[in-house]
């Protein structure tokens, strides 16, 4: 791995503004006057900003491997009721609706993803190398996917 082309004071002054850059955009609100307070709607759509900004960050994560069509609709469909992070959000949505805490609903979505990961984890069978296929880890998913282009199998081509 090649050294970075910065020094060290380049480094340290680009950290330290990144975080005064974070810190002045987190507490913008705070910092302004009376006056220049958001007001009526605007104030009232700044309440769920942070939960739109997790959604936003989440969802895509959840639905990203959902059948899309109608073609093997069924298997497709009954594959992907296992995953468990749809299982996990599912659990999440009925707890927080049933039992009215975010709190619980966490509790209950992180120990159903827990549980059925480790269900499905036992099932696979431990990955094996082979000469003619390697993997890489991704950072996508828990266990490894098969790489069969020749360039993406040498090491030295992983980024």
């Amino acid at each position: 791995m090649a050294p970075l082309p910065y020094a060290a004071l380049d480094l340290l002054l680009l950290v330290a503004l990144l975080a005064l850059l974070t810190l002045v955009a987190r507490n913008f609100f705070l910092i302004l006057p009376a006056r220049w307070q958001p007001r009526g709607a605007v104030a009232e759509a700044l309440r769920y900003a942070p939960l739109a900004a997790l959604l936003a960050i989440t969802v895509p994560e959840i639905v990203r491997d959902l059948p899309v069509g109608a073609a093997g609709a069924t298997a497709a469909w009954a594959d992907a009721l296992t995953d468990p992070r749809l299982v996990s959000a599912l659990v999440l949505g009925a707890v927080i609706r049933l039992a009215r805490s975010a709190l619980w609903g966490l509790v209950a979505g992180t120990a159903s993803y827990l549980v059925r990961r480790s269900v499905q984890s036992s099932r696979r069978a431990p990955w094996r190398f082979s000469s003619a296929r390697t993997s890489r880890p991704s950072i996508w998913r828990g266990w490894r996917r098969p790489c069969t282009a020749s360039v993406a199998a040498t090491p030295s081509a992983w980024p």
